[in-house]
């Protein structure tokens, strides 16, 4: 009993010692784990207590009965009579930052499961024995531990990447569920049978199908869209312009959005401006906003204006335009005007009638399109619908 009892005294007294200096004024950043080590011995001859189990309580300070947070470490010392306790990795901690705690520990001697308390430490007015938890928490991924509780979370991503634009990996939605990072060869994404529930951003070019332009679907980050298949829509083809334009060769820089322009006698598939009245080879007006581009393969082909409505250059030479009047080409280059017909009862005999009866026919072939806007006098643009 009286060795007992010496035992008893040597703990509490190295306790005392080993938590004052591990544990007393310990300032707690982040209150997830509290790291608790110490050493039991015999205090007669010095021989560790090589088995031993400590059962910690955290209350409030001054307040042993309200225990805020518990738990028993059994068979708690190696050897050596060494404990290295960590408070938090068995059962959350959960403190409170800004508020002092008490530490409590009750040690079962020559038992590996805990029954009884041999000694109790932290019973008695707190002295070196009290938890300060300083901070509101980590404030960022440098604050913030991973579970070895040693590696900064921002250290961590450090190694991962230092900009995630820049990620040399190509993504690959395996499934509807997981993904995986298989590095390749720049910052491509590939998405295999993918289902994405929330808006895609891409900053850059966008591939579906084989890739890279050569098959599929190609979208640009101006806006531009290639595609490589077919194209097939159940509701409506939607643009913002009013006409369907193909693209046509030229040898004439000059031409602009508005002129009237007709095929070219000297060049095949080519256009130049109109230069005459009545022009029977007028196909159309250079499209100012189309909304649809045949023949995309001219690269530097004008787009000519060959159905819908279009701006296009008026003279108002062979009188005033008003909707509904049909228009032909002028002697003014690149300008329509009004369509009218030479009076056959002018004719002052057969054979001049019969000249009137085929120059109105002339006329009529030379129709490009019906007047939708208005021009009194001069020169100007009107809006055309194109015949």
């Amino acid at each position: 009993m009286r060795n007992k009892k010496i035992i008893v005294r040597a703990i509490i007294f190295l306790l005392a010692v080993l938590f004052t200096s591990a544990i007393a004024n310990t300032q707690v950043s982040v209150p997830t784990f509290i790291s608790y080590q110490g050493k039991l011995t015999n205090s007669s001859n010095g021989d560790p207590i090589t088995t031993a189990s400590l059962k910690v309580n955290i209350t409030s300070l001054n307040n042993l009965s309200d225990v805020v947070w518990n738990f028993t470490f059994n068979n708690a010392v190696d050897q050596y009579g060494i404990f290295d306790l960590v408070l938090g990795r068995n059962a959350t901690l959960n403190l409170v930052p800004g508020r002092d705690y008490q530490l409590v520990v009750m040690v079962d001697l020559g038992s590996a499961t805990h029954a009884t308390d041999d000694v109790v430490y932290g019973d008695l007015s707190p002295s070196g024995d009290n938890i300060v938890v300083n901070g509101g928490g980590p404030s960022d991924a440098s604050e913030l531990l991973t579970t070895d509780n040693i590696t900064t979370v921002q250290a961590k991503l450090n190694t991962l990447t230092t900009n995630i634009s820049n990620l040399d990996a190509r993504i690959s939605a395996l499934n509807t569920t997981g993904l995986t990072i298989a590095v390749q060869n720049d910052t491509d994404v590939k998405f295999v049978n993918a289902s994405i529930s929330k808006n895609l951003s891409v900053a850059g070019v966008l591939h579906v199908g084989g890739g890279y332009g050569s098959t599929g679907l190609t979208v640009y980050e101006n806006g531009n869209v290639s595609m490589n298949g077919n194209l097939k829509v159940d509701g409506d083809i939607q643009g913002n312009g009013a006409d369907i334009a193909e693209r046509f060769e030229h040898n004439d820089a000059t031409l602009v959005p508005g002129d009237l322009v007709i095929v070219d006698p000297n060049d095949n598939e080519t256009i130049i401006r109109s230069f005459a009245a009545y022009q029977s080879s007028a196909i159309g007006v250079i499209s100012t906003d189309p909304s649809y581009i045949l023949n995309a393969k001219s690269v530097h082909g004008k787009p000519v204006a060959l159905a819908g409505r279009a701006p296009v250059k008026a003279t108002a030479e062979n009188g005033a335009i008003h909707p509904g009047d049909l228009l032909v080409s002028s002697s003014i280059p690149g300008h329509v005007m009004k369509f009218t017909l030479i009076d056959f009862f002018t004719a002052k005999d057969f054979g001049e009638l019969m000249t009137i009866l085929q120059e109105n026919e002339n006329r009529r072939t030379a129709i490009v399109g019906t007047a939708l806007t208005n021009l009194e006098q001069g020169n100007g643009t009107i809006v055309m619908l194109m015949d």
